[in-house]
């Protein structure tokens, strides 16, 4: 069962705020959160709610705000007629849970990205409290980026990498330092295909933000533990290795069979294969990256100096090349105790 901490510091009341949408001038309970940075407790957020309702669908949090330790609290003091209990969490993702026990499904707009602060904390505080409701709506709208299938699409549909710039799925928006927040959760609940596909996707991001880690949004520094950051580095040494042997093979390849236009397909192969070791090079075709699941050349199918039969041969190479990538990115990453990533390998 969730605790709360006996050294957490009390609140200062002169300076409490009354959260605007959940102070209910009949709720029989305060809850007080703050953010997570130093000395933030000093400014304190309460929340007026109903007993009744956090029995109904937050019972963790129910039986330990009733739990006689609790209650016997020296520390803990009355705020306008209620009896006022401190909780070691965010104030942010604290409101987060309460919009999703409130407000229930008109929460969450259909078809409008939430933030994935907000997925965040809804799983966060949803797994620690055993609120369903809210670990399922963040969960959801994580998998829209973080599930296997879908991290598959991005993978190979985006010449981007995640490093560059926030960006957004349907149902979940993302920014730029994410994934190792996303790293760090994922291992909380035990999400084990999710945290392979975040471990990928922070194998894109730049050696400086690894080391020094994100701030989340209620100010706590996020970093990788040192076993999932060498599992980064590692990872993206070895995919730099397999791509690059990758684009040797590919553009030595003597001329097929049945190309129609050898001169021309051997004179585009040549002028392609300086183009792919540099990042300028890379841009002038297309394609930013390079050393990760993504597209090398996402423009083979496209490439009319190539004729038809080259066109299609080297793009469905590509795709196999990405394809196998993905298939063993477990052992990639070293995390093989992920049964069956291969078997329900996205079509």
């Amino acid at each position: 069962m969730p605790t709360t901490s006996s050294t957490f510091p009390g609140p200062d009341l002169s300076n409490v705020t009354r959260d605007k949408d959940f102070w209910f001038e009949d709720g029989n309970i305060v809850i007080i959160a703050t953010d997570l940075r130093r000395n933030s407790y000093l400014c304190p957020t309460a929340f007026r709610l109903h007993k009744s309702v956090l029995a109904r669908h937050a019972g963790a949090l129910d039986d330990m705000l009733l739990a006689d330790s609790y209650i016997g609290d020296p520390l803990r003091d009355d705020m306008d007629g209620c009896p006022m209990f401190r909780l070691p969490d965010s104030r942010h993702e604290f409101r987060c849970v309460l919009h999703a026990i409130y407000d229930g499904p008109n929460y969450s707009e259909a078809g409008k990205p939430l933030p994935f602060s907000t997925a965040a904390g809804l799983v966060r505080l949803g797994y620690k409290y055993n609120i369903g409701s809210a670990h399922e709506l963040g969960m959801k709208r994580l998998d829209s980026a973080f599930g296997k299938h879908s991290t598959w699409k991005l993978a190979v549909g985006r010449s981007e990498p995640v490093s560059k710039k926030s960006w957004s799925t349907e149902s979940l928006s993302v920014g730029d330092w994410d994934p190792i927040i996303a790293v760090n959760l994922f291992r909380t609940i035990d999400a084990q295909e999710k945290l392979l596909a975040a471990l990928y996707m922070c194998t894109e991001l730049d050696n400086g933000r690894l080391l020094t880690g994100t701030t989340r949004v209620d100010g706590l520094v996020e970093k990788l533990c040192a076993e999932d950051l060498a599992r980064c580095l590692d990872a993206r040494e070895h995919l730099a290795a397999r791509c690059t042997t990758y684009i040797v093979d590919t553009l030595t390849l003597p001329s097929r069979a049945d190309c129609r236009k050898k001169k021309s397909c051997d004179l585009r192969l040549k002028e392609i294969k300086p183009l792919v070791y540099t990042q300028e090079g890379r841009q002038s075709l297309g394609a930013t990256r390079c050393g990760v699941v993504g597209p090398i050349y996402p423009k083979w199918s496209q490439d009319t100096k190539l004729c038809e039969t080259c066109r299609a041969f080297l793009a469905d190479r590509e795709l196999q090349f990405q394809k196998t990538l993905w298939r063993t990115l477990p052992l990639i990453m070293d995390m093989t105790t992920i049964l069956g990533w291969d078997n329900l390998f996205p079509d």
